[in-house]
């Protein structure tokens, strides 16, 4: 491990110690981080605009937030700082064949190119997980668990909605969120509208 992986480990295992012994970091939630991602966000931006002085000391109080985050969600079971550094790892060389690959890329413009192509393949296979919502759905129209008419489908996205905001905690969320994707589904059949054909419209525009 290099200087900077060293001293990166020694900052995450600092953070893991502070959720454990401080009774401030102790009573964080990822939702409660929330507003702070956004303060020290502009405090980055702020710096750099004013004076570049105090910009790496803003930079540290940004990766803390971010780490904080990082290690609520990992003692959560949700997903942790290596997942995540994982995650964006792979995005940047999927968005990069020009440099990981054998794509060709010599001009800023012909980047974009390839930047804004990998982005539409990446959102298809996002469309993936709606292609089989979408089998079960029709599978429970079949079924008999539907609705009449459109009417009574945006009833019920409002109520899932609502449920959803009144939840009280992650699982509950998680499983009303599901309910209003279910809801969407129905909605989209109702209307004549094919979901994946929707997603991708704003790609083309």
């Amino acid at each position: 491990m290099n200087e900077a992986g060293k001293a990166f480990q020694r900052f995450l295992d600092l953070v893991r110690r502070l959720r454990k012994e401080c009774p401030w970091d102790r009573e964080q939630t990822i939702k409660s981080l929330m507003s702070n991602i956004v303060e020290e966000s502009q405090e980055v931006v702020h710096s750099y605009e004013v004076s570049h002085d105090h910009l790496e000391e803003e930079l540290g109080d940004l990766v803390l937030v971010i780490s904080m985050i990082a290690e609520i969600a990992g003692e959560k079971g949700k997903f942790d700082m290596k997942s995540i550094i994982d995650k964006i790892t792979e995005k940047v060389i999927f968005r990069h064949p020009h440099i990981f690959s054998d794509a060709k890329a010599d001009s800023v413009e012909e980047v974009k190119d390839i930047w804004i192509e990998r982005k539409k393949l990446e959102k298809r296979k996002k469309i993936n997980v709606f292609r089989e919502a979408l089998s079960v759905q029709k599978s429970a129209s079949e079924l008999g668990f539907d609705w009449d008419d459109s009417e009574g489908v945006i009833d019920k996205l409002h109520e899932e909605i609502n449920e959803f905001l009144n939840s009280e905690n992650e699982h509950e969320k998680e499983s009303e969120y599901g309910d209003i994707l279910f809801a969407v589904l129905h909605l989209a059949n109702h209307s004549n509208i094919d979901p994946e054909k929707a997603l991708l419209y704003p790609m083309d525009q």
